[in-house]
């Protein structure tokens, strides 16, 4: 058994634990729910980002029951790897998470779908706080140059907020792990943001959100986003992914394929639609203030795809982030070789 294999059953592991403690079924029913007789998925989501919010709309407006699939209440987990060890551990059929779970995965061996692209935007955000002065007119290398020495916040080794920080210091010809102090965190954004406005660190690498919400606070502004466009060669990677494992598609075509229809309208929903996709982003994102959640609908809207498919260019430029900086290590797999050409049509 390869290492990366054990790993993700350890975190199964845990995954069961914290389900039987909150509660979180981790049955196989096929059928039954609200939607009756219809074929049962069950959704897992690396985290309530706010790019996962479509899967959250096509359950409130019933999107999903009308394609002929009844979806689950998704599993929340706290990373990409109880996700990866929930999906080997078939108790998730469909994840929602970010490119580097599917590459992960493929990595492991594991025979893994790519289903769709599901937010085109690298979703971390670099947030600075006052001891960074470099102005918002300042190019982009010179606001990266400006990160040198000083302290950012990640939330945690090996992750997507290191992997950006790295990429974007490698772009300017330095190293991010000695050319800055990088402090874990953890995923709490209220902790990231009392760190900034502490001064325990200077600036943040973080998820979605945060920026928006350390300027409301006045912690902090949001300094270098590739979903605002800021890195010109991140504009369109695809980040926010769906996939699954082949024995699971094949058992469960027409799930999936339906799942899928419902993905896609409500994506569209989202970008066609604010008031009422606002309205359902209350819901989904609580604790977040009305002005935060007014900032980010916009960004989400931009940077959600009207539909599934997964751009070659984008695939590339989000794979270029994961094996240049060492998130994910092995060979990199060709587009190809991970989407399912039969569930073309959906996405």
């Amino acid at each position: 058994m390869s290492t990366r294999i054990r790993a993700m059953a350890l975190a199964w592991s845990v995954a069961v634990a914290v389900g039987a403690l909150t509660g979180c079924s981790t049955g196989t029913t096929e059928t039954g729910g609200a939607a009756g007789n219809l074929p049962t998925v069950r959704v897992g989501v690396a985290s309530k980002s706010a790019g996962f919010l479509p899967l959250y709309i096509g359950i409130e407006k019933g999107y999903f029951a009308e394609s002929g699939v009844n979806v689950a209440e998704p599993t929340v987990l706290s990373s990409g790897a109880l996700l990866a060890a929930a999906m080997v551990g078939d108790s998730v059929d469909i994840g929602i998470g970010v490119a580097p779970d599917v590459l992960n995965l493929h990595a492991a061996g594991q025979p893994v779908v790519l289903l769709g692209s599901i937010y085109a935007s690298y979703s971390v955000d670099i947030v600075a706080g006052p001891s960074i002065n470099t102005p918002a007119t300042a190019d982009l290398d010179s606001k990266i140059a400006a990160l040198s020495g000083k302290k950012i916040g990640i939330t945690g080794p090996g992750s997507g907020t290191e992997a950006l920080l790295s990429y974007l210091f490698k772009r300017v010809g330095r190293d991010a792990k000695t050319q800055a102090e990088l402090v874990s965190l953890g995923a709490d954004p209220a902790a990231a943001i009392t760190a900034l406005r502490s001064g325990q660190v200077d600036a943040l690498s973080h998820v979605l959100s945060v920026g928006q919400q350390a300027e409301a606070l006045g912690a902090g502004r949001l300094y270098i986003s590739p979903g605002r466009g800021d890195v010109p060669e991140l504009v369109g990677a695809v980040h926010g992914t769906a996939f699954s494992l082949k024995p699971v598609v094949d058992r469960k075509r027409p799930a999936v394929a339906a799942f899928l229809a419902g993905y896609q309208r409500s994506m569209r929903l989202l970008k066609s639609n604010p008031g009422e996709a606002r309205a359902i982003a209350a819901k989904y994102l609580a604790g977040l203030s009305d002005e935060v959640i007014d900032k980010l609908l916009p960004v989400l809207a931009e940077n959600t795809p009207a539909a599934l498919a997964v751009d070659p260019k984008g695939f590339q430029a989000e794979a270029d982030v994961v094996y240049s900086t060492g998130l994910v290590s092995g060979s990199r797999p060709a587009l190809a070789d991970l989407v399912d050409p039969s569930l073309l049509p959906w996405t």
